[in-house]
């Protein structure tokens, strides 16, 4: 099973890639132009110090990222170093999980049941060629960490 993941985080108070290669750099341009086009900024949490788009506002760690979202929600959508730094504060778990053996090269752990607990899910079958997947809800049972 393949896992895709976005992490919900609502902050107490209002207050995502990484660069080491071309494959790297070319992966997130190509998800840059998804989102570039939004009518307000997008903060980009980097470590890539010389990194700038129109429409961006970078930040180099989580703290000034949550600050730049400056919202009661945020979705975290990045590799799984970005998931591995923001899960500690995210409420719930937005997972898909793609029923297939897939090639790949970056992975995360599955959550831990013990602090995540399923609350729902949605399960496709396969079609036309496309593996069969689920949605899946995973809420935190306890409180999450604060900055």
């Amino acid at each position: 099973i393949r896992r895709n993941v976005t992490a919900s985080y609502q902050p107490a108070t209002p207050s995502t890639g990484t660069a080491a290669d071309n494959d790297i750099s070319d992966s997130r341009a190509r998800a840059w132009a998804k989102y570039r086009d939004m009518a307000s900024a997008i903060p980009v949490l980097t470590r890539d110090a010389v990194w700038q788009e129109d429409g961006a506002e970078v930040a180099h760690d989580v703290e000034a990222a949550l600050h730049l979202a400056n919202a009661p929600h945020i979705s975290v959508i990045g590799g799984a170093e970005i998931y591995n730094q923001f899960l500690p504060l995210a409420d719930r778990i937005e997972l898909t999980e793609v029923h297939a053996q897939m090639q790949g090269d970056t992975s995360i752990d599955l959550p831990d049941q013990a602090i995540w607990q399923e609350s729902a899910r949605q399960h496709h079958a396969a079609e036309a060629g496309r593996p069969a997947y689920s949605f899946v809800t995973l809420r935190r049972t306890g409180e999450p960490a604060s900055l």
